[in-house]
């Protein structure tokens, strides 16, 4: 992609014109990162542009920017521009253009994006101090970093994700006015954008400590915030607060699965409104349930979609769950299962690395942590055992159906409950999974379940 972008500025500047690799691609090359793509600035109009190229798409023409296609590979090219008013909070009500790349840089958010470079290699422009912000590890505004911040509000968000990304100190300036900073304007599915991307980075907590210490995390995650002070109860040395963050900070180790990381980071989100104290201290009883819908409530606001949604529920709700050792040591086949079924064969593995983190998250770690990785490893490998020779993994897989419970006399609503109680004997071997004793069970068990419903 390198040698593309370098394509590109060439044929600009072949044509007459003026081009620069801008912004984080300039950022990323200085920390000895690969940029993920590069942004070309140039003082050529969009139509200009659009005549170099075979390929050239106006994806942002109000703003002027043209999107180039060479060799495969997608580069924004920017003319020059100067943004006046912004009256929403997020986008600016005009754009003009400007005529030197000095005035393009210094409408940009942060010193350490205003950069700008000759080639994709070579000598870098810098009128900001962004080269020493870098050096120094320092996030800072171009300009005032309350209108910085007052154009765009999302910014707020990203100096937080840069911090995390970059493992940066954000300035006393932009820690200021965080406190001050409204995200009304901003939409859900920008905010969720940048969480997930707080989430994924190198180091999560250290953005969401600074949420907290402003007025940010109390405005998109108020569930969160509300688990600073509360105690963890009896078999925590911590707060709630301080396990969530130890268990997304371990997450960081062992996924790169963003879902998974944001139900370690919600795992317990239910403690608060669980919260209760008797004889013997605080507890946080069937808080798994609670969690369920607070972080449903949670994600819907944010905008998830349904699928994150149900994974996330379906990690929290069973992320208490015991498992039952025979004699021997080993989890039993009838407890695999179930669990299985429960969560899904898809997450049992998922399932093992929450469970992990959520029992190292505790400033009085034991043992029974590695313990809890061994039993759901071993857990995972007996699974792929079972599937080879167990006839009954699911109730479809039962020799009757629902058909033959409706000709024995069971009401609609009767039928799950009893195809999955012959499952239950099935999985401990109580029952063959052969029709004619699942028939006989379901004919001598008929009236029980009646009087049950």
């Amino acid at each position: 992609m390198k040698k593309t972008a370098q394509k590109v500025i060439d044929i600009i500047r072949k044509n007459g014109g003026e081009a620069y690799s801008v912004g984080g691609c300039v950022r990323d090359i200085i920390l000895n990162k690969t940029p993920h793509d590069y942004d070309i600035a140039t003082n050529l109009l969009p139509e200009q542009i659009i005549k170099m190229f075979k390929k050239a798409l106006p994806t942002g023409i109000k703003h002027l920017t043209v999107t180039v296609i060479e060799d495969g590979y997608p580069f924004e090219i920017t003319t020059y521009r100067s943004d006046a008013d912004y009256s929403d909070g997020r986008h600016p009500n005009k754009t003009t253009v400007a005529k030197t790349l000095k005035e393009d840089l210094q409408r940009r958010d942060f010193t350490m994006n205003a950069l700008a470079m000759e080639n994709t290699t070579g000598n870098i422009i810098d009128y900001f101090n962004g080269l020493e912000d870098i050096k120094n590890k320092t996030i800072r505004c171009v300009g005032r970093t309350e209108d910085r911040f007052n154009e765009d509000k999302l910014r707020a968000l990203r100096a937080i994700r840069f911090q995390a990304q970059l493992n940066f100190t954000l300035s006393q300036d932009i820690l200021n006015t965080l406190t001050q900073v409204s995200l009304e304007q901003i939409s859900m599915e920008r905010i969720q954008a940048e969480l997930i991307k707080i989430i994924m980075s190198q180091q999560p907590t250290i953005a969401f400590e600074t949420m907290y210490k402003t007025n940010i995390l109390k405005q998109i995650l108020p569930e969160l915030d509300i688990m600073k002070n509360l105690s963890g109860g009896i078999h925590h040395n911590e707060t709630v607060w301080e396990h969530s963050m130890l268990a997304l900070e371990e997450s960081t180790k062992h996924t790169n699965k963003w879902q998974l990381r944001l139900a370690i980071l919600l795992h317990d989100i239910g403690k608060p409104a669980s919260a209760i104290i008797n004889e013997t201290g605080l507890h946080f009883y069937y808080h798994e349930k609670t969690g369920v819908e607070t972080a449903t409530k949670l994600m819907r606001r944010l905008k998830f979609s349904n699928s994150t949604i149900n994974y996330v529920k379906t990690m929290i709700r069973y992320h208490m769950s015991t498992y039952t050792k025979s004699d021997n040591g080993t989890i039993k086949k009838h407890t695999i299962k179930k669990a299985v079924r429960n969560i899904g064969e898809e997450n049992l593995w998922d399932m093992m690395i929450l469970n992990y983190c959520d029992d190292t998250a505790n400033l009085n770690v034991h043992t029974a942590s590695f313990n809890t990785f061994i039993d759901k490893r071993t857990m995972w490998f007996d699974w792929q055992e079972i599937k080879k020779t167990d006839s009954a993994l699911k109730v479809t897989d039962l020799a009757v159906n629902g058909h033959d419970m409706i000709a024995l006399g069971y009401r609609q609503k009767q039928i799950g409950q009893i195809l999955n109680k012959m499952l239950d004997k099935v999985d401990s071997d109580e029952l063959k999974n052969d029709r004619t004793t699942l028939l006989n069970y379901a004919t001598n068990k008929t009236e029980v379940i009646i009087n049950e419903n």
